[in-house]
């Protein structure tokens, strides 16, 4: 790839891939200069949180008006807030000669593909994939932390990003083509050795700007309201009654425990999610 041709990267991968660990690694020692790009956000900042280096903070009648204005590549609802990333966030870093990260799920990696051709850059989309035991496993340290510092802490906020990233999340990596799928794994130097891959794809000579956006594939395999609202009541109190479990532990009992939820949902009108699920967390801890 030529130095002066821009280029985005785009992470995609379930909660707790660790994602954003590698933008930041990517960020403070690549040689390639790359910076992650600010999303924007309609949310309150959380304690520590800066405006303008954490997030864009705005209200959700400023975040209307760049929806309106078409000032947004891409956007999204969650839990009642909406974020999105901005076309001067992008255009930013690219004026400082810096190449843009943007962490994002596959629908926004889409989007991002669709802005690239109109802009005359390249998307490198890059998927981290985590198996469900390590996602649980980091789920449990972030929850106990949580639960220990933060007097607000919402447990049902929890229940519903684990029932998401073992079911929605999964099929993530199926849903685009993307330039290549990185195992992560608990070795202290997983994210260095995943940087250093996305280093080398990005100064290899063959990287060309693609000639079409990348098309977004949908899938069946989405739970329905039905399954996704019994399975974050049953992760929740599964949550409740191992937090205390050592680590390992904690991921298999709430595997376990979901794997039971989801046979007892077979025989509800989510009989085929019901099923599939079941077979995946038991092959997942080999059951």
């Amino acid at each position: 790839m030529a130095q002066s041709e821009k280029i985005i990267l785009t992470i995609s991968g379930p909660s707790c891939a660790g994602k954003n660990t590698v933008a930041k690694h990517l960020q403070d020692r690549s040689s390639l200069g790359f910076e992650k790009v600010i999303l924007t956000t309609t949310r309150p900042p959380k304690p520590g949180e800066m405006d303008g280096k954490d997030y864009n903070f705005v209200s959700k009648k400023a975040f209307k008006e760049l929806v309106w204005s078409e000032r947004l590549i891409e956007h999204s609802s969650s839990e009642g807030h909406l974020q999105g990333i901005s076309k001067l966030s992008v255009e930013r870093v690219f004026s400082r000669g810096k190449k843009p990260i943007i962490v994002v799920d596959p629908k926004g990696a889409a989007a991002i593909s669709s802005y690239c051709l109109s802009v005359g850059a390249t998307i490198v989309p890059i998927f981290i994939d985590s198996p469900v035991y390590l996602v649980l496993e980091r789920f449990h340290n972030k929850i106990r932390d949580e639960s220990k510092n933060n007097p607000d802490f919402d447990l049902g906020h929890y229940a519903r990003r684990v029932f998401d990233a073992m079911e929605t999340e999964r099929v993530w990596k199926h849903m685009l083509d993307y330039d290549v799928i990185f195992p992560a794994s608990d070795e202290k130097d997983s994210v260095s050795l995943i940087s250093k891959g996305i280093e080398s794809m990005c100064s290899a000579p063959n990287f060309v700007i693609k000639g079409a956006p990348l098309q977004l594939r949908l899938t069946d395999s989405l739970p329905n309201p039905y399954t996704r609202d019994k399975g974050i009541i049953a992760i929740k109190q599964s949550i409740k009654d191992n937090l205390s479990a050592p680590r390992g532990k904690f991921a298999i009992l709430l595997g376990r425990n979901y794997a039971k939820n989801q046979n007892s949902l077979s025989q509800s009108p989510s009989e085929k999610s019901g099923r599939r699920a079941q077979r995946r967390i038991r092959k997942a801890f080999d059951l």
